[in-house]
């Protein structure tokens, strides 16, 4: 079997059901790229193992937790949701971009402080909920998410906002209220989807032209 070069075997490996990439381990000959691979699966599926187990413990009555973030994930492959809200995460592993068949990632009101670039990789993203965090950034990588319709980064402490958020045109609301802005990016008034855009509690002294202001809420 002709040798696969490690770049290529990184980018399709996340695709591989892990029958298929057993298999196609036992075939390579190029092993220690496939096994980094292997590694940085079971990586992710212990981080979501963790999360899981924690949001179980986690629930109260007063709590509302979809059955489905309970569920033991098997293949993430297939994973169109995570919902991990209030868990004390800290962090997110960088192994999220394999995710590439999500839709919702719910990680509101935990304890981080950074977003990995990677988030970038999930191309299918629809709804992505930071909210009440303590993020001082977002990786300009966000640019990526064309298919993203709901952005919630409020009650953080983010300073500024990565231009590249001009490139989700399919963004219907955006909520960046509570935060440390001065200012955000006049890229955001190419956004011809945008019915609501959430700015109270909030720093700005000043609001670019191009911003409709029939969807801004300031107070």
């Amino acid at each position: 079997m002709e040798e696969f070069p490690p770049d290529i075997i990184r980018e399709i490996c996340p695709y591989l059901q892990w029958f298929t990439l057993v298999q196609f381990y036992k075939t390579s000959r190029n092993i220690h790229s496939i096994v980094e691979c292997i590694i940085s699966k079971i990586r992710l599926n212990k981080w979501t193992g963790w999360a899981i187990e924690k949001t179980n413990k986690n629930i109260k009555s007063n709590i509302y937790i979809p059955y489905y973030a309970l569920e033991e994930i098997r293949d993430t492959n297939m994973l169109q949701l995570l919902y991990f809200e209030n868990i004390q995460l800290t962090s997110i592993p960088s192994e999220i971009g394999q995710l590439s068949t999500l839709r919702e990632l719910i990680l509101s009101k935990n304890k981080l402080d950074s977003i990995p670039p990677e988030i970038g990789q999930l191309i299918q993203l629809q709804k992505l909920v930071l909210s009440h965090n303590q993020l001082k950034s977002i990786p300009s990588e966000i640019g990526n998410l064309v298919m993203l319709r709901e952005l919630y980064l409020s009650n953080n402490e983010l300073e500024s906002i990565p231009l590249e958020i001009g490139n989700l045109y399919m963004l219907k609301d955006l909520s960046l209220h509570n935060n440390k802005l001065q200012s955000i990016p006049s890229e955001i008034g190419n956004l011809n989807m945008l019915t609501e855009l959430y700015l109270n509690k909030s720093q700005l002294h000043l609001l670019p032209k191009n911003v409709n202001r029939d969807i801004i809420t300031l107070f």
